[in-house]
Order: structure tokens, then C-alpha cells, then sequence
């Protein structure tokens, strides 16, 4: 009888449930949550699903984006990204006092097609980089 049941527990540990999505809250309310699955509910909540293993280059395109918010320097380009099932889809609008920058985040995660504004052109820089530092250390605050 013990030599089943230690089998059955080796069977058990090694075929650990994996949760392939984070859901990352829009509106940095709730706290991110891992899940193996993206709903109708989450998308709902406005929840955005990122892949766990992306999570690291995600927050890493999340800083450059920034980091090119904050630049006092005209850009000539905005760095397109994909980074697992999620797409940057990034626009540059060269105006007289200066440029302006649009980003689009597109996931289909899941099987569900969500998506975001992260950068918007209504928006001056300074407020754009609030809210995309802002979102950086909600991810990280809130993830294992």
C-alpha cells in the first residue's frame, strides 16, 4: 500500500496545474491574479491577460516605452513589440512642439481578443509616462 501511495504522490508533484496567464487589472484596482484560463468574465472586469513567461520582457518594452516618453529628444520611430500573445502596436505623430506617441496593446491571449490603450495622443508626455510608470510598478508590486 506505500509503495502506491508514493507513486501516486510523485505523479501528482510532477504534473503540477499550470496557470499560463497573469490578468493584469486596466485600471490597477484589483490585484494581478494568475489563471489557466482568460474568460468572458475576466475581459468583463477588465482584466488583460499577459503569458506568465513574457511577463519579464513585458515589463522590459514597459520601460522602454517609457524611457522614449521621457526623452527630450525628437524620436524618428516607435519600436513595434510582440512579446508572446500580446502586440504593441505603437504610432508617431510629428508635430511643431514635439512628437506625440500612440500605443495599442492587443492580446488574444486565451483565445480572447482584449486590448488596451497604454499610450494615448490626447495625452501630453507627462501624463503618459505617469500612467505607463505607474502601470510598471503595479505589475511588479502585485506578481509572485
Amino acid at each position: 500500500m506505500k509503495p502506491i501511495l508514493f507513486l501516486v504522490f510523485i505523479f501528482l508533484s510532477t504534473h503540477v496545474f499550470a496557470q499560463p496567464y497573469a490578468l493584469l487589472d486596466k485600471s490597477m484596482i484589483a490585484p494581478a491574479k494568475y489563471s489557466a484560463t482568460f474568460s468572458a468574465k475576466d475581459k468583463s472586469t477588465g482584466y488583460f491577460p499577459v503569458e506568465k513567461k513574457h511577463l519579464k520582457t513585458f515589463i522590459s518594452a514597459l520601460k522602454e516605452i517609457a524611457k522614449a516618453l521621457s526623452s527630450p529628444t525628437r524620436l524618428k520611430s516607435v519600436k513595434q513589440y510582440q512579446i508572446g500573445c500580446v502586440k504593441f502596436e505603437g504610432q508617431l505623430i510629428g508635430l511643431d512642439k514635439g512628437d506625440k506617441i500612440d500605443y495599442q496593446l492587443t492580446s488574444t491571449c486565451g483565445g480572447a481578443i482584449t486590448s488596451m490603450h497604454l499610450v494615448d495622443l490626447k495625452l501630453n508626455r507627462e501624463n503618459n509616462l505617469y500612467f505607463v510608470n505607474t502601470w510598471i510598478k503595479y505589475i511588479q508590486a502585485t506578481l509572485k
